[in-house]
């Protein structure tokens, strides 16, 4: 029993941190650029509670554990209004670059972290169990598994936001022909 608690806090620890910071980095980009609709709804917290998807946080996760299988799931997105930005069409590359990117830095950081551990601490026995040194490694391997994810899957996701901003940039008149049919 204290295996899988302490499993469970090494690992549910530095995801909520880097699902929040992931989902509060696209909805301050989007307010630098004057899209306050994240700001208005309250959304750029560090309370994750206000990023719980029912469905994607809380019930999957959950049938897939006791299933025993893989477990996946997804934040609430924060909502951008691209109407507001100043320049849609780069903001908007920016505004999803702001996701993937915060996790490479949250990934960065943890390693200098590690680092840092590590000269204090020096290198543990093998076999010994450290709760910062693992909720730390479990950190670098989240931020870089989720960065790497939110770049490749689709529909509304980082990857499909940054091939109809760069489509829009570099084939406007294409794309407005498109728009009526989904790809706008």
């Amino acid at each position: 029993m204290n295996d899988i608690v302490y499993s469970i806090a090494t690992w549910l620890i530095p995801l909520t941190l880097a699902i929040v910071f992931h989902e509060v980095a696209h909805g301050w980009v989007a307010r630098a650029f004057g899209d306050p609709t994240a700001a208005a709804l309250g959304r750029l917290t560090l309370n994750p509670v206000k990023h719980v998807d029912p469905v994607g946080t809380l019930a999957l996760p959950m049938m897939l554990a006791v299933a025993g299988a893989p477990i996946f799931g997804w934040a609430k997105p924060v909502p951008v209004d691209q109407r507001f930005l100043r320049n849609p069409r780069w903001h908007m590359v920016l505004v999803a670059l702001a996701g993937p990117g915060s996790n490479i830095l949250l990934a960065l950081f943890a390693i200098f972290a590690m680092a840092g551990v590590w000269v204090a601490l020096g290198p543990f026995p093998l076999g010994e169990r450290n709760f910062l040194w693992d909720n730390l490694s479990n950190f670098v391997v989240i931020n870089i598994m989720l960065a790497i994810f939110t770049c490749c899957r689709c529909h509304r996701s980082t990857a499909a936001m940054l091939s109809r901003a760069f489509c829009r940039a570099l084939l406007p008149r294409a794309t407005r022909r498109c728009g009526p049919m989904g790809w706008g």
